[in-house]
């Protein structure tokens, strides 16, 4: 039996040494959730440089940035051959690319009234000394050391809006609100503007500065959405109710420039393509082309053009601050591209609406091209050459980060996830595949450039509107759109639209041009 005995006396000192560590590891932790409670409680998660630590730290997790990772299996299993939309990268370093170079796998008080309370800032950035960044070190400065309040108190009262002008800027994620404000709009039957189907229902006169008879007339004298290209103009009040919310998005002044140069091939039309690097040539003596396009569309500052600074002032520092302060009183919320998601729940506060209003798919998604890289110094030419672009960014950036503060930037990342676990459950249910344009066979879905990302949807989703809906084209969405009004009578179809160019002329030659570029 001493054996035996030996063993018992083992397992009896074992049995207490258990108990002595777990009474030592309960007493550490509860030490430890004292001094959280008590950290929280005195500080409330004061938004400074720890705060900011900590929510960078979420928001560069791939857990956080999950909803881009919905289609795992669905092109390639090898995440660097994976499109941008299936990846899960840092969301708030790339969350977005619109037609990008990606590897496959004035007028109505009421409207000032609410401008003051929504878009004003206590403490505007300057012009001066400020750098280009989208790096969420920003955070940091942007953020005090006060408590966590949420004071981003800017919901209309009563019902969701429904009176909204969206300016779409080229290649800046703006498809994709687009398509959110498409589907809003069909459905709750509301009055969009859309172009003369001679030219393009899908723009409003763009590269011209708006006018109204640059669209269909609405039977009842204004629209209730307006969310088509178009050059914005103070002509657009005179057409859109008094407490019409203006929204608007824009994204970092390079990476849209290359976006821009490459989707409309630039490169073909300067005939440098056949160069190493045709960006770099480019952006050596950008002059040297602009004559070359100018009349058609823009080659420098493409956010700036879409948003009406004038071609003589893009290179005027006083104009272009003037019309940044224009553009702050008008526009009720600035979306930031690189900042997608967060941006959209700031919008679904100010417009009084719900996470599922704000679903969407990712449009216009390019696929299977070269991944160009841009040096420091291509880019530090193409900031020169795209100066109020950069003014423009610079500015809103910090205003973005301004509102988020005072939603509270633990409050908006909660926020964010729960959005993004929606959006993962939607994309789930509906999406079987991505595909490239050119494989895509149903008009619904299929995009005109054959090049682009189109969604092959499940059984099920082919049953369900709002799969639909989220996967329809901007093409077949705008057709939709007008086929729907011409029935409940919305517009008057029987104008006469505003363009008239003599045939032959060398106005003539130019819109071809432009058209023919666009659509080619």
């Amino acid at each position: 039996m001493p054996k035996g005995g030996n063993l018992f006396t083992f397992l009896s000192r074992l049995r207490w040494q258990l108990k002595a560590t777990l009474l030592f590891l309960l007493t550490a932790l509860i030490v430890r959730l004292g001094w959280v409670i008590q950290h929280t409680v005195t500080s409330s998660y004061p938004v400074g440089k720890s705060t900011s630590a900590k929510y960078l730290s979420k928001m560069a997790s791939s857990n956080y940035a999950s909803n881009l990772g919905y289609f795992e299996s669905s092109i390639s299993h090898n995440e660097s051959d994976v499109p941008l939309i299936l990846q899960s990268p840092v969301i708030n370093m790339t969350s977005y690319e619109e037609a990008d170079e990606v590897t496959v796998g004035s007028s109505g008080v009421t409207s000032h009234e609410k401008m003051s309370k929504i878009s004003k800032k206590t403490d505007p950035p300057q012009f001066e000394n400020m750098k280009i960044t989208s790096h969420p070190d920003d955070l940091t400065t942007l953020s005090s050391k006060t408590e966590c309040k949420n004071t981003w108190s800017v919901k209309p009262k009563g019902k969701p809006a429904s009176k909204i002008v969206f300016l779409k800027t080229h290649k800046a994620a703006s498809s994709t609100v687009q398509n959110i404000f498409l589907r809003y709009a069909l459905e709750r039957n509301l009055t969009i503007a859309l172009g003369f189907k001679e030219l393009d229902s899908a723009q409003l006169g763009w590269p011209h500065f708006f006018r109204k008879d640059f669209a269909y007339p609405s039977t009842k004298g204004t629209y209730d959405i307006m969310c088509h290209h178009m050059r914005y103009s103070e002509n657009v009040a005179t057409v859109m109710p008094s407490e019409t919310i203006y929204i608007t998005v824009i994204r970092d002044p390079v990476q849209l420039f290359q976006s821009y140069f490459f989707y409309y091939q630039l490169d073909r039309q300067f005939k440098i393509a056949g160069e190493t690097d045709p960006l770099e040539t480019f952006s050596k003596n950008p002059g040297l082309y602009e004559h070359k396009w100018e009349k058609v569309s823009p080659v420098r500052n493409v956010m700036m053009f879409d948003l009406g600074l004038k071609k003589e002032y893009m290179n005027d520092e006083n104009m272009i601050e003037g019309k940044i302060k224009e553009i702050e009183q008008r526009f009720h919320i600035v979306l930031i591209a690189e900042y997608f998601d967060e941006s959209l729940i700031l919008m679904r506060d100010l417009l009084n609406w719900s996470n599922h209003d704000i679903l969407y798919f990712k449009q216009n998604i390019m696929s299977n091209t070269t991944k160009r890289t841009i040096s420091d110094a291509t880019k530090h030419r193409l900031e020169q050459w795209n100066k109020a672009d950069v003014m423009l960014y610079q500015y809103f950036i910090a205003t973005f980060w301004a509102n988020a503060k005072k939603f509270c930037l633990e409050k908006l990342a909660a926020e964010v996830n729960a959005f993004r676990s929606q959006l993962k459950q939607w994309q789930s249910d509906c999406v079987l595949d991505v595909i490239t344009g050119n494989k895509m066979y149903d008009p619904l879905y299929k995009t005109y450039n054959p090049n682009a990302l189109s969604y092959r949807l499940r059984p099920g989703g082919h049953g369900n509107e709002t799969c639909v809906n989220l996967a329809k084209t901007e093409i077949a969405f705008t057709e939709e759109m007008l086929n729907r009004m011409k029935k409940t009578k919305s517009l008057n179809f029987d104008a006469n639209y505003a363009i008239t160019i003599k045939k032959g002329s060398p106005e003539e030659k130019e819109l071809l041009k432009r058209l023919a570029a666009i659509k080619g």
